[in-house]
């Protein structure tokens, strides 16, 4: 049976590679090394000899490369890079050529990302606006975004993400949300805690200490417009009232004849006389 078949054969873990993505380098260039360590590609994946001759030992191949073994690195890396991710690498004939050449350019690259990332973590704080699931949302996005960016040996633990997590909170500084009594509340348990129970932790405390305080000073906005509403209209009535005009037939009687034995029926009193006061307005 030929070493071809055999390979073929073989059940690998990495049937093919996972496509490349520049934010997620070194996650990528990670799972490269172990599906060639799996084919025993090693020698393949080995930067290329370099010019200096005190280093060339030490970058060679331990083994004899195989021309068809060649051929099939080249290929297995190359389909796992999109044509936008390509350029550049179309001179290049192994494997090793190709990842030497996406290392130095994303490797660096991912560096500077890391620090910028870094830089949003610390800035990074609960708005009003956000609910605590939002803001978990939010963290935790943003905190594997630096993680993909950092080697095996720097990458944070679950107590530094935690702090950062919490610090996100203990600075927000928001009316009716009381997360210093939550850190407070933890003590020292959160180093201990995993991200997940710390999230679990941070809702429990936001429904039961902070929901509903902020629930009962929050005027909900239905209302408010009911109030406003019926403050403008009882507004508006009175300030819009005016007095009903009088038919001119109950204006006062002061302009009529005076005749202290004359009797009207309109007005029921003395004073003057009904035909007269009919005879003036008619």
């Amino acid at each position: 049976m030929s070493e071809s078949t055999t390979t073929s054969n073989t059940k690998f873990a990495f049937k093919q590679l996972p496509k490349f993505d520049p934010v997620h380098y070194r996650a990528w260039a990670s799972d490269v090394r172990d599906a060639f360590a799996e084919r025993d590609w090693n020698d393949y994946l080995q930067s290329p000899p370099s010019t200096d001759p005190e280093s060339m030992p030490a970058s060679t191949p331990t083994t004899e490369l195989k021309p068809h073994i060649t051929v099939q690195a080249k290929a297995f890396i190359s389909q796992s890079i999109p044509y936008e991710h390509k350029y550049g690498l179309e001179d290049y004939t192994t494997a090793a050529e190709i990842f030497h050449a996406l290392e130095q350019k994303y490797s660096l690259r991912s560096r500077e990302d890391e620090l910028r990332l870094k830089s949003l973590l610390l800035d990074m704080r609960k708005q009003s606006s956000d609910s605590i699931d939002q803001h978990i949302n939010k963290f935790t996005s943003l905190m594997a975004s630096i993680i993909a960016q950092q080697s095996t040996t720097e990458r944070y633990d679950k107590a530094k993400r935690n702090k950062y997590f919490l610090r996100t909170l203990e600075l927000s500084d928001i009316a009716n949300e009381n997360w210093i009594g939550f850190i407070t509340y933890l003590g020292k348990g959160w180093s201990t805690l995993t991200p997940e129970s710390l999230f679990s932790e941070t809702r429990s405390w936001y429904e039961s200490h902070i929901l509903p305080f902020k629930s009962r000073d929050a005027e909900s906005p239905d209302t408010r417009a009911l109030t406003t509403s019926t403050k403008d209209t009882s507004s508006k009535q009175f300030t819009n009232y005016k007095k009903p005009k009088q038919d001119k037939s109950h204006q006062n009687s002061d302009n009529l004849p005076r005749d202290p034995k004359a009797w009207c029926g309109y007005h029921r009193r003395k004073g003057h006389s009904t035909e007269a006061r009919h005879g003036i307005l008619h």
